[in-house]
């Protein structure tokens, strides 16, 4: 996740279409017309690294440990739009 001032990038992983009318929600809120608020891109390589990294622009240096199991990486995603 990469807060740009108007914009957030963050990775989506979806492995089916996302049609013109997808919708999705979020706290009871609805998104309508998703696919107008993404943009496809795609980077493969051949190469698997176990070595993996976690940046979050909203949090303070220090604030998350060097290191954690990465099963927790989702619910530091959603807890940060839950706030």
């Amino acid at each position: 996740m990469d807060n740009r001032g108007g914009d957030l990038f963050v990775s989506l992983t979806f492995s089916d279409d996302i049609s013109d009318d997808f919708t999705i929600f979020l706290n009871e809120k609805k998104y309508e017309a998703f696919k107008n608020d993404i943009v496809f891109v795609a980077i493969k390589n051949g190469h698997h690294d176990s070595m993996g990294y976690y940046l979050d622009t909203a949090r303070k240096p220090g604030e998350l440990k060097n290191n954690m199991p990465l099963k927790n990486i989702f619910s530091f995603i959603i807890s940060h739009f839950n706030k």
